[in-house]
């Protein structure tokens, strides 16, 4: 079975490319997160399948469960029939987990507070499920990318707002950043960790970048977003700022701008061309970066550079060039929809995951 591959919707900050096909999900197989707890835990408790990613020979999946706090593997050697492998406790929130060969890295987030965020790149062994080693990344990790040959991976540092704090205005300290680590042979080199700067880049809270997801080109180049700055950046393969943008606004008539938690349809209020930031969330490489800077934005993290990906509902399509996994999780009732994607801890009532398997047509 060919290598899977992330889909999920996308919009374009640059078109530099043709369009790309139209490519469908028929479901064949559904896999409820529960069902990987071992007998006699409690299955009440809120999980999710988050975060997907493939083994090379696409016959496993590793997902990050952050409410549960483990990374769960499943079997799909048989698409239609997925299989439980069990999880792994992470002693924190894993965030997002990629594989090179037989090695699962995983970044995860061990804050105690927004003012100390702290985090780890954890190696785990992905047939023994084995944690092997783990390193000291200096801040709260979100996404992670790898390098198309495995060479090295790239972290973003987020380092968060507390959304509860004077409304989670910017600046909130400490800044993030974006770390890379060279792999060899399945080894990181946690001591010879590169961390990159991105301060003084974005017009929003220049001196609080807050790195969301970073995807890595074929030429070792990283395009990295800050989701609260508004902003795009790019390094260059050598680890310096190779170029960086404005997401820019867009502008629309006859919106609701206000977050009064209304149940029921959202009616305007009258507002006319109110600009609104496009709040970069998540991008893809699709091609190589220069001289035509060509991105595709959408919520969720990819992870090669053949990724497209569609994001509805809070779900995330996995494409492989034989078939798909869809990853999706149930919402409640009334609640806001990016809320249910950002997929912290605290969820406000209990939920259950699911996975979705399926063929490409």
């Amino acid at each position: 079975m060919q290598r899977l591959a992330l889909l999920t919707s996308a919009v374009a900050l640059a078109t530099a490319m043709p369009a790309m096909a139209q490519t469908t999900f028929d479901r064949i197989a559904t896999f409820a997160t529960p069902d990987n707890m071992t007998a006699g835990e409690d299955r009440s408790r809120p999980t999710s399948a988050e975060i997907i990613s493939a083994s090379e020979d696409g016959n496993t999946l590793v997902y990050s469960d952050s409410p549960l706090g483990v990374l769960g593997f499943l079997d799909i050697t048989d698409p239609a029939a997925p299989l439980p492998l069990g999880t792994v406790p992470m002693d924190g929130e894993p965030t997002t987990a990629v594989i090179i060969d037989d090695r699962v890295y995983v970044g995860v987030d061990t804050s105690t507070s927004f003012t100390e965020p702290s985090g780890q790149l954890r190696v785990l062994d992905l047939k023994t499920r084995a944690v092997l080693a783990s390193c000291d990344l200096g801040g709260q990790p979100d996404a992670v990318a790898r390098a198309d040959d495995g060479s090295f991976l790239a972290v973003a540092i987020e380092n968060q707002r507390d959304e509860d704090l004077n409304d989670g205005a910017l600046p909130q300290m400490p800044a993030g950043h974006v770390v890379t680590l060279a792999v060899t042979d399945g080894t990181l080199d946690c001591d010879g960790q590169n961390r990159i700067d991105l301060t003084g880049l974005a017009d929003i809270a220049p001196d609080d970048p807050e790195p969301e997801y970073v995807d890595i080109n074929a030429a070792g180049e990283i395009v990295v977003t800050l989701q609260e700055n508004n902003h795009v950046v790019v390094i260059g393969a050598d680890g310096t700022i190779a170029a960086h943008f404005s997401a820019g606004t867009v502008s629309l008539d006859d919106i609701d701008t206000r977050d009064d938690g209304g149940e029921g349809a959202r009616v305007a209020h009258g507002v006319c061309g109110h600009d609104l930031q496009r709040r970069a969330q998540g991008l893809r490489v699709a091609a190589l970066l220069a001289p035509a800077h060509t991105l595709r934005a959408g919520r969720p993290r990819a992870r090669h550079d053949d990724v497209v990906r569609e994001h509805r509902d809070g779900g995330i399509r996995l494409r492989g060039r034989d078939g798909l996994v869809n990853e999706r999780r149930d919402r409640p009732i009334g609640e806001p929809q990016h809320e249910a994607a950002r997929g912290r801890l605290h969820q406000p009532t209990a939920r259950t995951g699911y996975a979705d398997v399926g063929e490409a047509s």
